[in-house]
This record gives C-alpha cells, sequence and structure tokens, in this order.
C-alpha cells in the first residue's frame, strides 16, 4: 500500500469519526433541546391555568347572593377553555415525549374539566336552591380534580405552580356564604367545625384524644356500656372499621340541617384506599356552648 494511498484512508477515517462526532453532538443538542421546549411549554400552560384558578376562587369567596353566581360562571367559562385547550394541545405532543408526564397530565385536565363543567352548570342556574342541591356531585369532583393535578404536579418538580386548596371546595365555600343568616350561621359554622376537627382526627391523624373529647356525653355512655374507655377506645375502633377499610379523605357537606335548637345532622364521605366511598349522617348536639359528635356511623357510634 502506497503512502498517497494510506493517507486517504486516514483522511477517510477521520472524516467519518468527526461526523460521527458531529451527528451526535447535533442529535443530543436537538434532543435537549426539544425536552427544554416540551417543560417551557408546559410550565407555561400550567401558570395560565394557575392564575385563573387563584381569580375563580377569588370570585367564589366573594358569593354573597344568587345574582353573584352569574359572574362566577364567566371566570369559570374562561378557565374550563383554558383547561380544554390545554387537554387539546397534551394530546398532540411529539412522539418522546414523557409517556408517564403526559398520561398524568391528561388525567388531571380530564378531571378539572368535569369539576368545571359541574360548577359552570350550577353557577349559571343563578338560582341558590339549585347550586346548594348540586353541591355533593360538585364536592366529589372537586376531590377528584384535587388527587389527579396533585399526582400530576408532583411528578413535574419543574413546574411552579400549586392550585389553590379552596379552588376544589366550590361547594363548601360557595354555600356557606349564603346558607345561613345571623345566629344560626355562627352555629351551622360552629357545628361544621367541630365535625370537621373530629374526622380529620379519625381520618387523617387518628388521634383518640381529640375523638374522645368531641364525643357527646350520650356516646360515652353507649361506649361504656360496652366497656370501652378511652384507653381502650383505639382497638375498638379500628376493628370497628376492619383493615379492609383503610380511609384516605373525607368530605362534609357543609349544608347543615337543624332538627333543634340544639341537636343538627350532616352528610358525610368517607373515601378508603381499595373499597367504594361510604357516606353517612353525622349527628351533632350542643353540650355547654359546644357542639359534639353523638352519632358516627362510619364507627357504629349510633
Amino acid at each position: 500500500m502506497s503512502r498517497r494511498t494510506k493517507i486517504i484512508i486516514i483522511v477517510a477515517i477521520a472524516v467519518v469519526v468527526v461526523g460521527g462526532a458531529v451527528g451526535a453532538i447535533w442529535y443530543f443538542t436537538w434532543q435537549n433541546g426539544r425536552e427544554a421546549a416540551f417543560k417551557r411549554n408546559l410550565n407555561a400552560t400550567w401558570k395560565e391555568i394557575g392564575t385563573k384558578a387563584t381569580a375563580v376562587t377569588s370570585r367564589m369567596r366573594s358569593v354573597a347572593s344568587s345574582a353573584d353566581l352569574t359572574a362566577l360562571t364567566t371566570d369559570v367559562e374562561s378557565m374550563r377553555m383554558t383547561v380544554e385547550a390545554a387537554r387539546d394541545k397534551a394530546g398532540s405532543n411529539p412522539p418522546g415525549s414523557p409517556a408517564q408526564v403526559l398520561s398524568l397530565e391528561k388525567d388531571a385536565l380530564t378531571s378539572l374539566d368535569g369539576y368545571l363543567t359541574s360548577l359552570s352548570q350550577l353557577s349559571a342556574t343563578a338560582d341558590r336552591a339549585k347550586f346548594l342541591s348540586g353541591t355533593e356531585l360538585l364536592s366529589n369532583s372537586g376531590f377528584q380534580a384535587r388527587l389527579d393535578v396533585t399526582s400530576f404536579l408532583s411528578a413535574v418538580p419543574y413546574i411552579a405552580v400549586n392550585l389553590p386548596v379552596d379552588f376544589y371546595q366550590a361547594g363548601a365555600i360557595i354555600s356557606d356564604s349564603f346558607t345561613y343568616e345571623g345566629a344560626r350561621k355562627a352555629d351551622a359554622k360552629a357545628a361544621l367545625s367541630a365535625a370537621d376537627q373530629f374526622m380529620a382526627a379519625d381520618v387523617k391523624q387518628f388521634n383518640i384524644d381529640t375523638i374522645w373529647s368531641i364525643l357527646s356525653t350520650k356516646a360515652h355512655k353507649a361506649l361504656a356500656l360496652l366497656g370501652i374507655t378511652k384507653e381502650t377506645l383505639g382497638a375498638y375502633w379500628k376493628s370497628q372499621r376492619g383493615s379492609d377499610k383503610v380511609p384516605t379523605g373525607y368530605f362534609i357537606d357543609p349544608d347543615v340541617k337543624f332538627t333543634g335548637a340544639d341537636s343538627a345532622t350532616l352528610k358525610a364521605i368517607m373515601y378508603f384506599q381499595k373499597t367504594s366511598p361510604d357516606t353517612e349522617e353525622l349527628h351533632m348536639v350542643r353540650e355547654g356552648g359546644d357542639w359534639k359528635m353523638e352519632g358516627y356511623l362510619f364507627n357504629g357510634i349510633p
């Protein structure tokens, strides 16, 4: 092999090597650029959704009468259209986009759209009674939307957006604003607050001290007849529910129904890991100025 031939071969190899390196650099630059663009677009989309969720939440808090529901509908529809456009756009992302992220985003946007649709339909009636009649369905869809959005945002730490917690609680917030008046409104808030504290101690904290302190005198006596004390309540509580029902969340309908001067009932839903939700009626009584839990069928207290 002549010296000239060797040089030609060496030059050809060098060209191939350099070309391959340049190609690899170009490919990785292109791929990184596409990933950066995907994240940038995703962040911008959810930033807009977050901004509109804040506006809807603010409008919800300002509702004081049926007439205010019309203004709420406008803000809700604006956000719903944004969510709908984002959902359509998510389905057209280029091949290679993170499959898990796209799946979680689709679930989040679908749940959000369902929640906003329910809220829009109720607020569009501009009717207090009709709105109150639909709060349970609205609360269920809000709970699901919160779960799906939280799952999605947890998977994309590069998105610095958090929707207000109150955004998902339109039924409770709006109902509370025009359900009761005067002293009865204060009673309703106190009864609802006690019920919420009790269920939080049961579902979120499993705080026996709090549960025991909010149980009524009648409930204490009923437990005593069964030989249950504060010290043994924890084991009894778990045995009543069963190992197949591990609670993950709850919702209390804010529509407090007074059955007497010092008694009221509330409807509540408890969610579980593996089984369908349970719906029960909470029975509250006022003792010494404080509202107590007298009937809690989630755990067999009549």
